[in-house]
C-alpha cells in the first residue's frame, strides 16, 4: 500500500487487527501526540506536560547512554594500547631492546606525539 494511499480506516484497521503494535515498536509512542481530555470546569488535565517532561527525559537519557557509550568505547582502546605498550617493554630481552622498544616502538603503541624516559642511577 502506497503511503499517500493509507487512510485513517486503513490505521485504525490495522492497529485493531494488531493491539500489540506499540508493544512491538514503543520507539512510535514518543512522536504520537495524546488526546486532551476534556476533565470539566476547574480540573486542569497535566497529561500533556507530564507527556512532554518524560519526552524530555527520556532524550536527555539516551544523549547521556549515546556519551556514556562512547566514553567506555574510548578507554577500552587506550587500555588496548597500553597493554600492547607493557607487553612489547616487558618483552624485551636485554637493555638495548628495551630502549628499542621505548625509542621506535612506545609512542606509535600508545598513539603519542613522544615518550619520556628518565632513569635514575643510585648512589653506588
Amino acid at each position: 500500500m502506497k503511503a499517500d494511499a493509507l487512510t485513517d480506516a486503513a490505521v485504525l484497521t490495522y492497529l485493531r487487527r494488531n493491539p500489540d503494535f506499540l508493544v512491538r515498536h514503543p520507539d512510535i509512542a514518543g512522536v504520537l501526540i495524546p488526546p486532551v481530555r476534556a476533565m470539566g470546569e476547574g480540573v486542569v488535565d497535566l497529561q500533556q506536560f507530564i507527556v512532554q517532561k518524560l519526552r524530555s527525559d527520556i532524550s536527555r537519557l539516551k544523549l547521556n547512554q549515546r556519551k556514556l557509550i562512547a566514553t567506555s568505547r574510548n578507554n577500552l582502546v587506550s587500555q588496548g594500547r597500553v597493554h600492547a605498550a607493557i607487553i612489547a617493554l616487558i618483552g624485551a630481552r636485554s637493555f638495548e631492546d628495551f630502549i628499542t622498544v621505548l625509542t621506535d616502538e612506545l609512542a606509535s603503541l600508545l598513539d603519542v606525539d613522544a615518550v619520556g624516559f628518565c632513569l635514575e642511577a643510585s648512589g653506588e
